[in-house]
């Protein structure tokens, strides 16, 4: 009795011209302060309140645009010479979280993480 399986119930590998049209957006989680009164070199308009707020930045075919952002916490920015980070707090983790469950739901996963604790690096799949 042979094990193998007929060519009619092999799976087909995807055509090449199936393998072109699939692509991908990538994102980056950033984040942005209110610095008295004036926000640092603003991507978007959307704030709750003064304070933190993450933000996922992607660059599809239409080019860098912001995918969500996250709601507004309060926290404190760390730096050295290598960055700047926001410390590790409660509220910092939740706002974050709460960004990262929005963008699961909406198809992105994460695809490495950054020297902080907050560097996530994401992807999605697009079909031209």
């Amino acid at each position: 009795m042979s094990t193998t399986r007929s060519a009619d119930q092999k799976r087909k590998a995807p055509v090449r011209s199936e393998i072109a049209k699939t692509g991908w957006e990538r994102a980056k989680i950033k984040y942005e302060v209110e610095i008295k009164g004036m926000f640092g070199k603003s991507t978007f308009q959307e704030r709750e309140k003064p304070g933190l707020q993450f933000y996922a930045l992607a660059i599809g075919p239409q080019g860098r645009y912001v995918v969500r952002t996250s709601r507004s916490f309060e926290g404190t920015i760390e730096s050295d010479r290598a960055g700047s980070w926001i410390s590790l707090s409660k509220d910092a983790q939740d706002a974050l979280n709460g960004l990262l469950q929005d963008l699961w739901n909406d198809g992105w996963q994460p695809t490495s993480f950054g020297r902080y604790w907050h560097d996530f690096n994401l992807r999605r799949i697009i079909e031209e």
